[in-house]
């Protein structure tokens, strides 16, 4: 069987399965981006997490010529920074993750030159435009890159490529990847971990496939003989998730999506097609005394 009769089953395979769940109509909030101003008083980022939408939309966050020039940096950019590319089976990221590096020194290194290279691969500065959106959507008044205690700033965004004919990303749910991972303990102890959301925005859409799947249940009421599986009995916790109702979101390209990341358990779909699934983004999550928000990736 070649590579894309293999995801085609694959696909075939998550559907079968997605459809013993109930799919449900997405609780989505959306905006277009010239809409949303200082003078919002309601706070639409507090409604994301504490599930009273599935998602936030919104539309235009980037034009249509931003992102043009984006997608037509990314060739040279991959050829002129090799260390800021994290190549994985399914693509590659630009900008390594707090999950893709060696170390944290590294990471910090790493992380820094992304940030001063920014400009010359958006064309604006992205890091800027996500912290004054989340500004007004949530009514907090500081809102930055989170730092570690010795002063280097995290990674602020990064771009993620899901090559055509290829698996989209396994069903997760990020509390549980920042729990268990050693590079997110200072990260862990800055925020509010009920409050982990991402953001991201969607360069580039597939032919067919890439959609976000947002099931209905989360980390924390997952029984814990069930959530602390991982590896070969991985497919225990699928088959638990996906007992509940799952929203199906596919937000235009250009517009930015904030969902519970944290606590609801969600994937990507395989990609199918020869155009590949590009986005930017980040995760992002109050202080642990919820007066700031911190971004990070």
């Amino acid at each position: 069987m070649n590579l894309f009769n293999k995801i085609i089953d694959s696909l075939k395979k998550n559907n079968s399965v997605i459809h013993s769940s109930v799919i449900k109509e997405p609780k989505i909030n959306e905006f277009y981006y010239n809409q949303l101003n200082s003078n919002n008083n309601e706070n639409l980022y507090q409604k994301v997490y504490s599930s009273k939408s599935d998602a936030l939309i919104i539309h235009n966050f980037i034009t249509s010529s931003e992102i043009e020039l984006l997608i037509k940096n990314i060739p040279s950019y991959i050829q002129q920074y090799p260390d800021l590319i994290d190549l994985k089976k399914s693509g590659y990221t630009i900008g390594k993750t707090l999950f893709e590096t060696d170390n944290l020194e590294t990471y910090k290194n790493l992380a820094n030159k992304f940030q001063h290279l920014e400009q010359d691969l958006f064309g604006f500065r992205f890091t800027e435009r996500i912290c004054s959106i989340l500004k007004i959507i949530s009514g907090v008044k500081n809102v930055s890159s989170a730092s570690f205690i010795d002063g280097n700033n995290y990674l602020s965004n990064s771009v993620r490529v899901f090559n055509r004919n290829q698996n989209g990303l396994i069903m997760h749910s990020d509390f549980q990847v920042h729990k268990v991972s050693d590079e997110s303990k200072e990260i862990m102890k800055k925020i509010n971990t009920q409050t982990i959301l991402s953001a991201f925005v969607t360069i580039q859409k597939p032919e067919r496939g890439g959609r976000l799947f947002l099931w209905d249940c989360t980390y924390e009421n997952t029984p814990v003989e069930i959530s602390k599986l991982k590896d070969t009995n991985y497919n225990k916790i699928i088959e638990y998730v996906k007992q509940f109702n799952v929203s199906i979101i596919d937000p235009p390209t250009g517009s930015l999506i904030l969902f519970d990341a944290g606590q609801r358990w969600h994937e990507i779909e395989p990609i199918i097609g020869s155009e590949d699934r590009i986005t930017v983004g980040c995760f992002n999550g109050y202080s642990k005394d919820n007066d700031n928000i911190y971004i990070w990736s």
